[in-house]
């Protein structure tokens, strides 16, 4: 792959991964927020409701946390394809 090619390739998967990143951070702020709403009403919850309220916080947590892991796999498998110079692949270190 010629370098203009290949400089192209990684900008567009840092960018891909970075967009990633702050979809991820957004929804990770609106589950913050969602979470002081539900504690500051805590008492007008059924303890029953609140655990499944919390329940539900936590999967989304969970999903994010997920989508973020699959995101950077995703950048780092395009790395490992374009060959990235800076990454040691053997060993994962970055140089």
């Amino acid at each position: 792959m010629n370098n203009k090619k290949f400089n192209k390739s990684l900008a567009h998967a840092e960018m891909v991964y970075q967009r990633e990143q702050i979809k991820a951070a957004i929804m990770r702020e609106q589950l913050d927020k969602a979470l002081a709403i539900v504690d500051q009403n805590k008492t007008e919850f059924s303890d029953e409701d609140y655990a499944l309220l919390m329940e539900q916080l936590d999967k989304r947590r969970e999903e994010i946390k997920e989508f973020l892991l699959k995101a950077t796999n995703k950048y780092a498998k395009k790395l490992k394809d374009l060959g990235d110079p800076k990454i040691d692949f053997k060993t994962d270190e970055v140089i």
